[in-house]
């Protein structure tokens, strides 16, 4: 699902939840870091220990091969290593079937895994509060806990849903795209009409998600009041 501004996808995510569909958001208020090597390893953690074990989906020699890197930007001794997997398998043998929540489960990662290695690490540009944030933003006092498999993505029968505003989905592909909140008065909206050139970017930034989906297209938007860019893309599905 694709929208122009986080806090309309803050909106489409609170519908998601009240349906209990997981999903996941890439936007700037993502649960995950894209662009934060430990987020990314995180999760990865949690794919494994919520059925990524059974079918090296991801491989332990691929965790590994993270935790290293994160710790130690990728050079380590042979008792390094040694002691970082032990730490590691003993953490995610104890993940395998547990009923953790995601909030329960990110704070044993921090107790058992962040706590130990950051006093060890070489690696200074490592952001360790990285998980520290995750915890906060899966605070069930503030009803924003969800079951680790939803977390992973590990759901039978379905995926996530990817949350992500149009800048974020530019140089990525979905099969299917939902683009939500293609009114007259957003996109365009006024501060697109003030110049030629910004009018000319947000209608480059509608394409930009129109392109997106490999099969299907949705596009959302109150009753007669679709962005003008929609008629136009008809039009040139029409002659197409």
């Amino acid at each position: 699902m694709l929208y122009r501004a986080a806090w309309l996808g803050d909106k489409v995510a609170a519908a998601l939840k009240a349906a209990d569909i997981p999903f996941v958001r890439t936007d700037t208020n993502a649960l995950v870091k894209r662009n934060s090597r430990l987020a990314r390893f995180i999760e990865e953690c949690a794919l494994w220990a919520t059925g990524g074990w059974r079918d090296a989906d991801p491989s332990y020699a691929r965790l590994m091969s993270q935790a290293i890197a994160i710790m130690f930007g990728g050079h380590a001794s042979e008792r390094e290593k040694q002691d970082l997997s032990a730490e590691l398998m003993s953490f995610l043998n104890a993940s395998i079937g547990s009923s953790e929540t995601t909030h329960a489960w990110l704070q044993r990662f921090s107790r058992e895994l962040i706590t130990p290695w950051r006093g060890v690490a070489r690696n200074s540009e490592q952001e360790w509060d990285v998980c520290a944030g995750m915890i906060i933003n899966t605070d069930p006092a503030r009803d924003l806990d969800l079951p680790l498999a939803h977390f992973a993505g590990r759901v039978e029968g379905a995926g996530r849903a990817s949350l992500s505003t149009l800048h974020s989905a530019k140089g990525r592909e979905f099969d299917a795209v939902i683009m939500y909140g293609i009114n007259a008065s957003d996109i365009p909206n006024e501060r697109d009409r003030r110049t030629p050139a910004s009018l000319r970017e947000a209608r480059r930034l509608f394409y930009v998600g129109v392109t997106r989906p490999k099969k299907h297209l949705s596009l959302i938007y109150q009753e007669d009041h679709h962005s003008p860019w929609v008629v136009e893309l008809y039009q040139r599905s029409q002659r197409d």
